[in-house]
């Protein structure tokens, strides 16, 4: 019996301590637009100096940039021949 719950009291402790950790998101808050992102999320600096990031322990190539979408407005005017 006290093998048997300390079998029990060991794979408690297993399944616990192998549980997925709390996820972070990456929002990109805080990089300019097109700016490489290096080790910005790695608690350093983005490629223009932006940072320090928080540390998450992630780092881009150099050839990673943020990139900042916005909506945009087409204004144009239209002559049409008169009828």
């Amino acid at each position: 019996m006290k093998k048997t719950l300390g079998v029990i009291a060991a794979a408690v402790v297993m399944l616990i301590l192998s549980a997925p950790a709390q996820a972070d998101t990456i929002t990109f808050d805080g990089l300019q637009n097109v700016e490489p992102i290096l080790n910005f999320y790695n608690g350093g600096l983005g490629g223009a100096g932006s940072g320090p990031g928080p540390n998450f322990g992630v780092t881009f190539s150099s050839n990673a940039v943020s990139a900042e979408l916005q909506e945009a407005t087409l204004i144009f005017s239209l002559d049409l021949p008169a009828l």
